[in-house]
Order: C-alpha cells, then sequence, then structure tokens
C-alpha cells in the first residue's frame, strides 16, 4: 500500500513537472558549473565573500522602504491606543486608568478599547500594504544584484585610486530596476493586496474573540487568513527569483512557482521562514528588537533576496535546466531523424 502511494505521489510530481515551462536562464555570461559544498555553503560564502557589496545593496533597497518605516515608525512613536482614540473621535483616557487607577474608566469599558486598539493595527498594516509596491522597485535592483552574485558574473567596475577594481553596485542596482521593477511591482502589488486582506482576517477573528463574540464566521476567517497568507508566501517564494532568472512571460512565471510550490511544500515553507529571520525577531522581545532593526538597516533587505534567488537557482540548477536539455536532446534527435527521411526520400526520386 505504501509503495503504490509513493508511486502515485512521484506519477503526481511528473505530471506537474511536465506542466512546467522551460526556458534558457538570463544569463549574462556561461554557467560556472556545480558548486562544491551544497547550496547553504554556497549562500554562506556569498554572503562573506560580498558582505560589501550586499550592504551596499541593502542601503539602496532602503531607499524604497522609506514609506513603510514611515508608517511603522509613525505608529510606534505616536502610539497605538493614542491613534486609536484620535480616529474614533474619544477624547478619553486609556481606561486602565479610570477613577484614578482604581477600576475602569466610565467612558470605556476594556473589550471596547481593545477594539479600538485592533482597528488601529489593522490601518497599519494596511498602510503598509499600500507601500510595498513601492518598495517593490528597490527589490528589483536587489534582486538583480543577488542573482548575478548567485551566478558569479561579473559586475561592472571603476578604478580607484590605487587602481583595483571596483564594483559598480548602484549601477547595476538601477540597471535591475530598469529592466525588472515592472514585474516586480506587479508581483508584490498582489502579494500585498493579499497580506492586507489575510491580516484584516485575522484581526477579525482576534477582535471577535477579545469581545467574547467569536462564532464559527470568526474561527473560519482566522482559518482563511492563514492559509491564504500561507499559500501567497510559498509562492512568493518561488515566484520572486524567477523575475530575474528568467526573461518569458509573468504567467508563466507564475505557472512555474504553482508548480514548485505543489511538489515542495515543505522546503519552500524552510525557505520561507530563512528568509525572513530578521523579522521575525522584532516579535521576540526588546533587545532582539534592536538587533532586529540593525541586522534589516545592515542587510536584511539583500539577505532576505539572496535566500531567495538562491533557492530558485536550486530549481533551475537541479529541476528545470536538466529538463530543457533532456528536452533538446529529443528535439534534436527528432530532427535528425526527419532529415534523414528526408535524404532517404530525396535519394529515391
Amino acid at each position: 500500500m505504501a509503495k503504490e502511494r509513493e508511486k502515485q505521489v512521484s506519477q503526481f510530481k511528473l505530471n506537474l513537472l511536465s506542466k512546467l515551462y522551460l526556458a534558457p536562464e538570463a544569463r549574462n555570461e556561461p554557467a560556472k558549473g556545480p558548486y562544491n559544498g551544497g547550496r547553504f555553503k554556497r549562500f554562506f560564502d556569498i554572503f562573506r565573500a560580498n558582505t560589501q557589496t550586499i550592504s551596499m545593496t541593502n542601503m539602496l533597497t532602503l531607499i524604497f522602504a522609506l514609506p513603510i518605516f514611515a508608517v511603522v515608525f509613525f505608529f510606534s512613536l505616536y502610539g497605538y491606543e493614542k491613534f486609536a482614540y484620535l480616529i474614533a473621535g474619544i477624547d478619553a483616557t486609556p481606561y486602565l486608568m479610570g477613577n484614578v487607577g482604581i477600576g475602569m474608566s466610565n467612558a470605556m469599558d476594556a473589550g471596547t478599547a481593545e477594539a479600538l486598539l485592533l482597528t488601529s493595527y489593522r490601518i497599519m498594516l494596511s498602510a503598509v500594504a499600500v507601500f510595498m509596491p513601492v518598495l517593490a522597485v528597490g527589490l528589483s535592483g536587489n534582486l538583480y544584484i543577488m542573482q548575478k552574485l548567485v551566478w558569479g558574473e561579473e559586475f561592472l567596475t571603476k578604478k580607484d585610486k590605487q587602481g583595483n577594481n571596483i564594483p559598480r553596485v548602484a549601477t547595476e542596482f538601477f540597471r535591475g530596476v530598469k529592466k525588472y521593477a515592472g514585474q516586480t511591482v506587479a508581483i508584490v502589488s498582489i502579494f500585498a493586496v493579499l497580506f492586507a486582506g489575510s491580516a484584516n482576517l485575522i484581526i477579525t477573528f482576534v477582535q471577535a474573540l477579545h469581545m467574547s463574540n467569536a462564532g464559527a464566521g470568526e474561527w473560519i476567517a482566522l482559518f482563511v487568513g492563514i492559509i491564504v497568507a500561507l499559500v501567497a508566501g510559498m509562492i512568493f517564494t518561488n515566484l520572486i527569483p524567477l523575475v530575474v532568472s528568467y526573461d518569458i512571460p509573468f504567467v508563466k512565471k507564475l505557472n512555474n512557482a504553482c508548480i514548485y510550490t505543489l511538489i515542495f511544500p515543505i522546503p519552500t515553507v524552510f525557505m520561507l521562514i530563512f528568509a525572513l529571520i530578521p523579522y521575525l525577531l522584532f516579535i521576540a522581545g526588546s533587545f532582539l528588537t534592536i538587533i532586529a532593526m540593525l541586522a534589516v538597516i545592515w542587510v536584511g533587505l539583500a539577505y532576505s533576496a539572496l535566500v531567495f534567488v538562491n533557492y530558485g537557482d536550486y530549481n533551475s540548477e537541479n529541476i528545470a535546466q536538466p529538463l530543457l536539455e533532456r528536452q533538446q536532446l529529443q528535439e534534436n534527435r527528432t530532427q535528425r531523424k526527419q532529415n534523414r527521411a528526408k535524404a532517404k526520400k530525396s535519394k529515391k526520386k
């Protein structure tokens, strides 16, 4: 029974692989061949050997992340609770400070205050989603540079005073922006909508839970919000590196990303978590929040882009390109057979 199930799963994966759209990679130089030591070693070797380039790329990307940082800092400095009172048009002290700190406020009960606070989070997350397409412009240049590092391609350089060749990171960055910003913005815009929708569904459940009236609808909202966020994140993990690694239409890239997600769900989730480590530290505590902020400012966005691109290149190297080579061999054999058949016919005539 187990063997039959294994065969069925293998056949399912083979059927999916047959639907991959195969194309040559968008390389500027010939492939350098396999890297000894595995993908994780490759990732950390690239990171250590190119720290300055990665940091410079991150700083350029942060320019496009400024609107998101502005939103987060505004809510952090102004205060979520104070903002909640502002949008509700309520001039009231926090409910725990009512009656000189004894008991609850006469103006607002705990449930209402919590609901207002969650409204602040809802607005903040929605505002972040609105500005995510701006970040996507910088992400396109970021991904382009990370792809060049993974492929081992040469950068444009300039001479310093000592005659050394210095990579022109900014030039390469904006070359990537010019070439890939359109698709990257489209992808991030779609996922920003899904992100905002999922976040609002989850907040709806939390709000109902605080008000002690969470029914079947709210539990369904929680389930749908989590599933949508997870699936969207998995597809994003496989889709975003395809932007810079293949010059094919967006629909075909989306098709391939969905196939990779279905075939490799666990590795995809693992790589998504690995890419989000700097941001997950924000919810771990005050000290780790400071570390997370420094990590994001230093290399965070470029680190995530490198994780995505390295994983995408792994799938391309081990699946898409071997399948393309096999397809080309079969096409060449078919063409040779057809040529021989034509030659025989011409001899008979």
